[in-house]
């Protein structure tokens, strides 16, 4: 059993960031009182705690997450933080994708103007995994 996430990827975030109730799979580390995330409108949400979670691109790649807790309604996707992993983020005209390091791309895909990336959480954090089911 897998259960699809599909991260808005954001420029603007500073921070991936996931609801409590989403990512099932694993439980939430206590959260940070000291921090807080700044919205656009200028209120402030708190942290509550963080998920480290294995995941895979429809693609196939295995990649680890980590992931802030707060509330949102929509996973964002920080493209700081990604681009501060090593890896690039490409938006263009013919294709949108992330980059790592090893040249492996990960596609993004466009809905009414906002980029998004679909990626699989298996249940069962400690198996190997090969695909989706």
């Amino acid at each position: 059993p897998w259960e699809p996430i599909d991260f808005l990827v954001d420029s603007g975030a500073s921070a991936t960031v996931v609801g409590e109730s989403m990512v099932q799979a694993v439980e939430a580390s206590s959260p940070d009182p000291e921090l807080t995330y700044k919205l656009a409108d200028g209120s402030y949400i708190p942290n509550k705690g963080r998920k480290v979670f294995k995941a895979v691109t429809d693609e196939g790649w295995e990649r680890k997450l980590t992931t802030q807790v707060t509330d949102v309604d929509r996973p964002l996707l920080s493209v700081s933080a990604i681009v501060k992993g090593g890896n690039r983020v490409v938006f263009g005209p013919d294709g949108s994708f992330i980059e790592d390091g090893d040249g492996q791309r990960i596609a993004m895909e466009e809905r009414n103007g906002l980029f998004t990336l679909r990626m699989w959480i298996p249940k069962d954090q400690e198996s190997r995994f090969q695909g989706q089911a």
